[in-house]
């Protein structure tokens, strides 16, 4: 019997290296060239006219180690360039010179201070210290211009997004408005705030004003305007480095170029089936612990909606809460939705993907394909199951897009028709680190009454802080403050799974708003490893009321003519949460208070969660029942 597949997994950064340089760096070095291919240009817009005046650069060349130690290495570039005119509309960028080293062997690499070219220098040296003596190191000097940096944050209002680059060390940064429109920006302002002190000192290329930690930018009269599909950098001397802008935007008097969709309807929808799916699954999990990415099942079966149809259709849309809901309004507002989750914050790392597979002769009706890449981005690829490496092309694409996290879901030889994927992969640091220092081992206890040691973390900081009569709550956010993890405490009197029984989108949202700002807080929070599955979700699909698509009748015509069904729906969640902050990736793969005085303590089983604050939509949740040392 033919069988559907659905694999649900985390998508990653991945970090590449075009070149290597070689260095002794406890001898000598051999004297190669710094990069090959042609010049690259850097840009230093002009303040006045309709003309650009930018640095191209036209030779540079490897000094080498300077001095070396058996520790340290100091090793020098330089380059020369000249100042060109570019009219309006041409496309302009800084560059920079990174300087990259690893040890032998090793594949971590460390950055040294980048250099931005925004005049003429013609030589930069750059020290390498803490080397470990008689170790081969390697180093690599590489050029890159600024407006490949990471996306600062964006403005859908306006089809904006805005790029920054701010070198290690320095306090001169750069910021690029980019226009993703087809039409133009006129008479712009840009407001940007600081969550930390920092005093801008000189703006080139606009006015500014500064008050506390808000500032005002304005543009100069040759850059009022910005074109369709274009981009304009503004260069900025502060008094430190700016490592953490909490909100950047534009204001302009000309009308909104994008009215971004609401897309509530599709969030309480999930939200619903959040709680729905994670009770389910509970309630065989005493004294165990949980953990699931509840957007990456949701996403997973929505793919697997678009092609179904009669009973199964309509099973499926009760399960994830989607019953009244038009499909047209459903895909606007996933397609809105998963667009905005991967720009909502550059200070951490949140992207999502998909894929489908299905095998070389299976008919895929186009629209079912079409739709899943207009709507969820997929990428469609047809694939020979029958040979020996098929699995393992599958599972390599899972472990590119997972960064390791999750490297094999499906073993050879390949049964199924179709295989949906979706990918989410979350990485990102506390606003506000625990200081490892104050790490202590401590006593955990249990689920089931037993203790364990844990690494516990200690902080007395700002934090948002709420309570009810079953409840205290914390909120640990993350970045610019736009993704966070919640912490909920049941009452001592209440034990875990009952509280988790009581759980739904109402009281989720009554813990959210009883949180208030408290200083000076004592917060404790164990440092943990979680991994969850590969655990089947059908039961707890079935007991939400979706049965007929795993039935060998189940009706997936707007799929293939083919008489395929769903075999299972698995599902698998890791979670490393430290002093630094969360990595977590999960995959589902489908087969076709009280207290004497107010702290929060998890030193018991605690439920938590990972919230996109922008939307509410609930990334990962989890319970937190059995922890040991980290």
């Amino acid at each position: 019997m033919k069988r559907l597949k659905n694999l649900v997994f985390l998508i990653v950064m991945l970090l590449t290296f075009v070149f290597l340089i070689g260095v002794h760096a406890e001898t000598s070095i051999n004297d190669v060239p710094l990069v090959s291919g042609s010049p690259g240009t850097g840009s230093t817009p002009s303040p006045t006219g309709d003309t650009h005046t930018c640095w191209f650069i036209t030779d540079y060349f490897d000094y080498g180690v300077q001095s070396v130690t058996s520790t340290s290495a100091v090793i020098a570039v330089g380059y020369e360039a000249e100042l060109r005119t570019v009219g309006p509309g041409e496309p302009v960028a800084d560059y920079l010179f990174t300087l990259k080293y690893w040890e032998d062997g090793s594949s971590e690499v460390h950055y040294i201070d980048p250099h931005l070219l925004m005049s003429f220098p013609a030589r930069i040296e750059k020290t390498i210290a803490n080397l470990k003596p008689g170790t081969k190191y390697y180093y690599q000097f590489h050029q890159e211009p600024v407006n490949s940096f990471t996306t600062l944050s964006n403005d859908p209002k306006y089809a904006v997004d805005f790029k920054i680059y701010n070198y290690t060390g320095g306090s001169t940064i750069n910021i690029i408005i980019n226009n993703l429109s087809d039409a133009v920006i006129k008479d712009w302002k840009l407001k940007w705030t600081f969550n930390e002190s920092v005093q801008i000192s000189q703006l080139w290329c606009g006015h500014y004003t500064q008050v506390g930690q808000a500032v005002e930018v304005t543009p100069m009269a040759w850059n009022t305007e910005i074109a369709p599909k274009s981009a304009i950098t503004l260069g900025f001397s502060a008094t430190r480095p700016i490592t953490k802008p909490n909100n950047i935007n534009l204001a302009m008097a000309t009308d909104p170029v994008i009215t971004p969709v609401d897309v509530t309807t599709l969030v309480n929808a999930n939200s619903q089936f959040a709680f729905d799916i994670f009770k389910r699954l509970n309630t065989t999990e005493t004294g165990k612990n949980v953990f699931i990415s509840p957007l990456s099942i949701s996403s997973a079966l929505a793919m697997l909606y678009q092609g179904a149809n009669g009973d199964t259709r309509a099973e499926i849309a009760n399960a994830l809460s989607y019953q009244g809901i038009d499909i047209s309004v459903l895909n606007s507002n996933y397609q809105s939705l998963l667009n905005n989750l991967k720009t909502v914050d550059s200070f951490v790392t949140l992207n999502i993907g998909n894929s489908i597979w299905y095998k070389e002769g299976l008919s895929v009706k186009s629209a079912f394909l079409n739709t899943n890449n207009d709507v969820f981005g997929a990428t469609v690829k047809s694939l020979d199951f029958s040979k020996d490496d098929a699995a393992d092309t599958i599972n390599n694409w899972i472990a590119n897009v997972t960064n390791g996290k999750i490297n094999q879901m499906v073993n050879p030889p390949l049964e199924g028709e179709l295989y949906l994927i979706n990918a989410i992969y979350f990485k990102g640091d506390w606003t506000e680190p625990f200081n490892p220092e104050r790490t202590i081992k401590s006593t955990f206890n249990t689920g089931t009454g037993k203790t364990n040691t844990v690494d516990m973390m200690q902080a007395n900081n700002t934090v948002e802080f709420g309570k009810g009569t079953d409840y205290s709550a914390i909120r640990l956010p993350y970045g610019t403050k736009k993704i966070s993890m919640y912490c909920i405490l049941p009452a001592q009197s209440l034990s875990i799974d009952s509280f988790i029984a009581g759980l739904n989108v109402a009281k989720f949202n009554e813990i959210k708003q009883s949180l208030v700002s408290r200083e000076y807080f004592s917060v404790k929070l164990p440092k943990f490893k979680m991994a969850y599955g590969a655990q089947s979700l059908k039961t707890a699909l079935n007991t939400l009321g979706m049965t007929k698509a795993f039935d060998s009748q189940a009706d997936f015509s707007g799929i293939t003519t083919a008489p395929i069904y769903v075999d299972d729906v698995l599902h698998k969640a890791v979670i490393d949460v430290n002093e630094q902050g969360t990595e977590a990736a999960a995959t589902t793969v489908v087969t076709l208070p009280t207290a004497v005085q107010d702290n929060f303590h998890a030193n018991r089983p605690f439920v938590f969660f990972l919230v996109d604050d922008t939307t509410g939509s609930i990334l990962f949740m989890g319970k937190a029942t059995d922890l040991v040392e980290y």
